[in-house]
């Protein structure tokens, strides 16, 4: 699955259960999630830090 700022046009409540609804869908499998905002990555595994072209 690969999400793509999914939160971006949610209220703080509804981006709480989506959350909470995404660990449920992808358990036991592998996602990507993309983000601009660093505290919206907090349930994820991995974090990759893109610089311009490159991995930061």
């Amino acid at each position: 699955m690969i999400l793509d700022e999914p939160t971006a046009a949610l209220d703080p409540i509804a981006e709480d259960r989506m959350y909470r609804r995404y660990q449920e869908i992808v358990s036991g499998s592998t996602s990507l999630f993309i983000s601009h905002r660093l505290a919206s990555t907090r349930f994820c595994d991995r974090i990759l830090l893109l610089d311009g072209a490159g991995i930061a």
